[in-house]
């Protein structure tokens, strides 16, 4: 678990990798998730909570931005997330 005031850290830390990788984040009931994944060259964000969607973007400033602003009301009580990071160095 991770405080709420860390997810930015964690996020702009993690888009400058230039490896695959995968970070999710959930709310303490595990009801709602925010799902950020680099692959082939593109960023991946699936919101699965208040709205249901994916997207897919270009540049790491466009995924990240989409991740804390959909946080901000999908997590807007919580104080403490659950936190899941997969990274991939074969690429």
């Amino acid at each position: 678990m991770i405080a709420k005031k860390q997810l930015k850290q964690l996020v702009k830390r993690q888009v400058k990798s230039p490896y695959a990788f995968s970070i999710k984040f959930l709310t303490f009931k595990k009801d709602r998730a925010l799902e950020l994944s680099y692959r082939e060259g593109k960023y991946f964000f699936s919101e699965n909570g208040f709205e249901k969607k994916e997207q897919v973007f270009t540049t790491a400033a466009q995924a990240s931005k989409a991740l804390l602003q959909a946080a901000e009301y999908e997590f807007k009580r919580s104080h403490k997330l659950y936190f899941n990071q997969t990274k991939d160095r074969s690429n």
